[in-house]
C-alpha cells in the first residue's frame, strides 16, 4: 500500500495533488487542531474519497510548534506503516509552518 503523509492545508489542492499524480491508497494529515477543524477534515475527507476514490483518510493533530511531538508522530506514522508494509512516501509541498 502507498501511503501519502501530507502536511494539512488550508488550500485544498495543496492537500490533494499528490493523490492526483500518484497511485496513493492512504493519505495521512499531520496538523494542527484548528486549522483541521471537524468541518473542514469532513470536507477534504469527501473530496478525497468521492472524486479521487481514496478511502482510508486519517487526520493526526500535532502540539503547535512543539517539535519534539511533530518528530515523535511522524516517527510513530512511518514505524507502524512500516510494520504493515507499507510504503510510505512525504510530499512536503503546502502545509502550514509545523514546528
Amino acid at each position: 500500500m502507498n501511503v501519502d503523509i501530507e502536511f494539512f492545508s488550508e488550500d485544498a489542492i495543496e492537500n490533494i495533488a499528490t493523490c492526483l499524480d500518484y497511485k496513493i491508497d492512504k493519505v495521512i494529515f499531520i496538523g494542527y487542531h484548528e486549522p483541521m477543524n471537524t468541518a473542514r477534515t469532513r470536507n477534504f475527507a469527501g473530496l478525497i474519497k468521492n472524486i479521487i476514490g481514496i478511502n482510508n483518510i486519517e487526520f493526526i493533530e500535532v502540539i503547535e510548534h512543539d517539535l519534539d511531538d511533530i518528530v515523535q508522530k511522524l516517527e510513530d506514522i512511518v514505524t507502524h506503516e512500516k510494520k504493515e508494509k507499507n510504503k510510505c512516501y512525504f510530499d512536503l509541498t503546502g502545509g502550514d509552518n509545523l514546528g
